[in-house]
């Protein structure tokens, strides 16, 4: 019986040494190439990915798959590289990250450029900023170059501060994005609280508001049914019934 990374080999007691030692060789080389590798480069170093090859910067850690391809590390040069959706010009000195087919999901680009949201909706996304997509090319997660207007579940429109970061449910939902100004918006069906301008605010996959900052002295209904005043700056959060988490 043999143990490699915590995992029991049973071999025949009547195998012969040379099938054992062949035998426990092919299990290494296989154990070992089962899982990925990370390495440090000495240089600036072209490498394969699952898709294309790039170079990589000398000095940083690239992560590879069981076949050796890189499929994390840093760029070395600004290089143009296809996204699971657009060709996107990716900057050097900051980390991409490469799927099983040879896309880029996730990097930072060297300028503006504009993609389609998975809400359906082109924006301006922001240079030097980290942009994410997901696995149809629709950005997931980004910084808005524009101020740009949303509507929640009940209605109500709000602006995001430009040059903030965005992120959005798989559904098209708003998960978190930045106040242009004070707004109020709803933390249930029957509730509406005041949020402060440029502080970032979440929703929770209905639509409503899971977490903010109050914009003035308000009193919540807590989980335990009690009473609690929070102060204007307060950072607040809420389950999904809307009510104050401590």
């Amino acid at each position: 019986m043999l143990n490699f990374h915590n995992k029991l080999i049973y071999l025949p007691q009547n195998t012969n040494r040379m099938v054992k030692l062949l035998t426990i060789l092919f299990l290494t080389l296989s154990l070992t190439c089962s899982a990925s590798e990370s390495d440090t480069l000495r240089n600036d170093t072209l490498m394969s990915t699952p898709g294309f090859s790039a170079y990589f910067k000398g000095g940083t850690v690239v992560k590879k798959n069981s076949m050796g391809e890189v499929i994390e590390g840093v760029l070395a040069v600004d290089t143009d590289l296809w996204t699971t959706g657009p060709l996107v010009f990716f900057a050097s000195g900051f980390k991409i990250k490469i799927n099983e087919r040879g896309y880029v999901y996730s990097g930072v680009s060297v300028a503006n450029f504009i993609a389609l949201a998975c809400n359906n909706n082109f924006y301006e996304f922001k240079g030097k900023t980290p942009i994410a997509f997901d696995s149809q090319g629709l950005v997931v997660e980004g910084f808005l170059a524009q101020s740009v207007e949303f509507v929640t579940v009940d209605g109500i429109h709000f602006w995001t501060m430009p040059g903030t970061d965005i992120r959005f449910y798989s559904s098209g939902k708003v998960m978190h994005a930045t106040l242009s100004a004070t707004e109020k918006l709803s933390i249930n069906q029957n509730e509406k609280i005041a949020f402060w301008a440029h502080r970032q605010i979440t929703f929770s996959p209905e639509g409503y508001v899971s977490q903010g900052v109050t914009a003035k002295k308000t009193t919540f209904v807590d989980r335990n049914g009690n009473t609690v005043t929070k102060q204007q700056g307060d950072v607040v959060r809420f389950d999904s019934n809307g009510l104050l988490i401590e």
